[in-house]
């Protein structure tokens, strides 16, 4: 069972068009409208007009070229290096207070790329799961704290738990996990669900009895992003951490992902996954799809 949760936030002249992809010219492109092949551009909001034009203090593609030398176009054709069977890929060990769970977790794939949750030395104090049948689920957004299990983004829970020492769940294949890589999964975490078809007002879904950071050990090498400035189609605002490095891109009204992805001189890959685990209105976005206001993450560290 796969639970999905509302919560995160998420150049070239107007004659042609130049995508970060591909790095083609595109001719007879309409003023004001995305590409035809173009699917990222982000949809209209009901309080804006799609041919609303963009604010001519804000540059045009002129102002900002699409990328800086050879470093930026080399950057923009990255994809994810496709993860190794028979490895581990995450561990974990689980903290609940008076030790009510014990036992350690990791992430693993099988010959055939298949991803695995393994659980070991694991156990679960009878008196703690006298009320309800325990449950699992892999968050995308930290808890962070013991007692009401309320939690947004993106979450996997897999079959339920057992008293078995050792315990083995299947994820799936590999590349039908988001952006063909789960480690934007931060924390696991067992909690006892509340006895209603929906949440109570409190908005708890129940009650957190143990928590397990994962530790990833396959890490990507991901290209540097560097803002090279608004133009067409990435006219939105970037957010900075307390480093002054890139954190944040808050798309504008018509905005694209292949045009918000050569601001940044990477992929369109690259963008999505640093994004895993979008939720949209309908659930998760594992597609170009961007939309007016959405908060893309722009930091590796905090994916």
């Amino acid at each position: 069972m796969v639970a999905a949760r509302l919560g995160r936030l998420r150049a070239a002249a107007l004659g042609g068009l130049v995508t970060a992809s591909a790095l083609v010219l595109l001719g007879a492109c309409t003023s004001g409208s995305a590409p035809a092949d173009d699917p990222g551009a982000a949809p209209t909001s009901p309080s804006a007009s799609a041919s609303e034009p963009v604010d001519p203090a804000a540059g045009t593609d002129a102002d900002a070229p699409d990328a800086a030398g050879d470093a930026a176009v080399a950057a923009a054709s990255w994809v994810p290096e496709p993860l190794p069977g028979n490895a581990v890929l995450a561990t974990g060990t689980f903290e609940s207070p008076d030790a009510a769970v014990t036992g350690n977790i990791a992430i693993v794939t099988d010959a055939v790329r298949v991803v695995e949750i393994v659980l070991t030395d694991f156990a679960l104090d009878p008196e703690v799961a006298a009320g309800a049948a325990p449950q699992m689920t892999l968050l995308s957004e930290p808890i962070g704290e013991f007692g009401c299990y309320d939690t947004d983004g993106y979450s996997f829970q897999p079959s339920p738990l057992t008293g078995d020492v050792e315990q083995r769940m299947t994820m799936g294949p590999v590349d039908d996990v988001p952006t063909g890589d789960p480690s934007f999964l931060d924390q696991a975490v067992i909690y006892l669900p509340v006895e209603a078809e929906s949440p109570p007002s409190d908005g708890c879904y129940g009650d957190t009895v143990a928590i397990a950071d994962l530790e990833w050990l396959t890490p990507q090498d991901l290209p540097e992003l560097a803002d090279s400035g608004i133009r067409s189609g990435a006219t939105g605002e970037v957010g900075t951490d307390a480093d002054d490095a890139l954190s944040v891109y808050v798309v504008a009204e018509g905005d694209s992902l292949g045009r918000i992805a050569s601001r940044f001189g990477v992929s369109t890959e690259a963008v999505l996954y640093l994004n895993a685990g979008r939720i949209g209105q309908d659930g998760l976005l594992e597609d170009g799809t961007v939309y007016a206001g959405e908060a893309l993450n722009l930091s590796p560290s905090a994916r």
